[in-house]
Formats: C-alpha cells, sequence, structure tokens
C-alpha cells in the first residue's frame, strides 16, 4: 500500500504496525512538520524487499513476490510543488526506469494533473507541467487509475461541506 501526506512521525508509524501485525512492515520517509511524508507498506509473508532507495519525494523498493519469485520495482511518489523540482523528479523517475527490467508498479502523489477536470479551485489554468507530465506517463507505459468514488482523491474542506 502506498501512503502519501502522512504527516506522521515514526513513533507515529510504529503504532501502527504494531496494531496492523508482526507481519505487516514498512518503509517511511517523516514528514517535515505538516509538510509530506511517505509510507509503503507491505506483508512480509507475501513480498521480500530485494532493495531500497528513499527521498523526501519519493521511495523506491525493489521487491520480489514470495511464491512465484517475480520481481516489480514498487514507486511511490510525492511530488514537489515547483516547477523545476518537477521536471528534476520527473527525469530521476525516467531514469530509474529506464534502467529497471522489472515491472513496475508506481503510485502517488504527482502534484500534476492531466487535464482541467481533475482541478477544483485555485488558479484554473493548464500549466506547462501537464505537457510534461502526460509525456511522463506515456513514455514510462503508466496506467492513470482513476478514482472509483468522486473525482477528487482528497478534499481539504475549504468552502466545503465537512
Amino acid at each position: 500500500m502506498f501512503v502519501q501526506e502522512t504527516k506522521c512521525t515514526n513513533n507515529n508509524m510504529e503504532n501502527i504496525s504494531k496494531r496492523l501485525g508482526k507481519h505487516i512492515k514498512y518503509m517511511e520517509v517523516a514528514s517535515q512538520g505538516w509538510e509530506g511524508g511517505l509510507v509503503i507498506i507491505w506483508d512480509s509473508r507475501v513480498i521480500n524487499i530485494l532493495s531500497t532507495k528513499a527521498t523526501r519525494l519519493y521511495i523506491a523498493m525493489e521487491t520480489q513476490m514470495i511464491d512465484n519469485s517475480e520481481t516489480y520495482l514498487c514507486t511511490n511518489v510525492y511530488g514537489p510543488q515547483k516547477i523545476e523540482e518537477k521536471f528534476c523528479l520527473r527525469s530521476l523517475l525516467n531514469l530509474k526506469l529506464r534502467h529497471s527490467s522489472m515491472k513496475i508498479i508506481m503510485g502517488g502523489d504527482f502534484n500534476m494533473i492531466t487535464l482541467l477536470l481533475e482541478k477544483k479551485g485555485g488558479i484554473r489554468k493548464l500549466n506547462k507541467d501537464v505537457e510534461v507530465f502526460a509525456e511522463f506517463i506515456g513514455s514510462a507505459k503508466l496506467v492513470d487509475i482513476q478514482p472509483k468514488n468522486g473525482a477528487f482523491t482528497w478534499n481539504n474542506r475549504i468552502g466545503g461541506k465537512k
């Protein structure tokens, strides 16, 4: 499971992990104050971790299924707000994807959109990063999975109902 903007400390994740059971493991990038925070959670009876790499913007894990030895590159992303940093992250992820022979599972909050329909509130215009993000999705052969219940995956409740 990929989780973004956890706003958790290591102690919080440790407590959550204990409640989930002894076979549930996690890798975390702690939040910085009230910003960010990433976690990947897995069941150690099903998935073996081969290697990991983490920064404040992503967690990448090379994993192997225990029952059939299939390998995957699992990457959880929390995209930056600044456009220059978005371009750097995209370049870094492209490099990682090109050099991996594994199947890829990537998810997260890229803080980018591909359609204006995905944006509600704020400045209602498409930025330069839209083309770059769409190109990234296409070149990496990723699938943009739409939310099942509603058009948005979050709500900051500013000006909305609770």
